[in-house]
């Protein structure tokens, strides 16, 4: 894999995600976490089954920055990609 750094500067210059782009990737995290799987292992399940190249260093970040402690809404800020209502959302969630 590559560096953290490089990972968050590639996702960073992602295109932001569209509506329906954000509504599938929760709609995923949803069903996976339902099944019981964490968090972590559910964005690598969907980063090796992407279909978008272009969401697979978003979902490597989101990924590596919580392994090392992150809140998810702050990974999630940190791809630059997310719109601001739902880092404010999964801010307000986390509290």
């Amino acid at each position: 894999m590559e560096s953290t750094n490089t990972q968050k500067s590639t996702a960073a210059a992602a295109r932001p995600l569209s509506n329906a782009q954000v509504f599938h990737f929760f709609e995923q995290m949803h069903a996976l976490m339902t099944a019981g799987i964490t968090p972590f292992e559910a964005l690598r399940v969907m980063h090796d089954n992407a279909d978008n190249a272009a969401l697979e260093p978003v979902l490597r970040s989101i990924a590596e920055q919580i392994s090392t402690g992150a809140r998810f809404s702050d990974a999630l800020a940190g791809t630059g990609v997310f719109p601001s209502y739902v880092i404010e959302l999964m801010n307000i969630g986390e509290w």
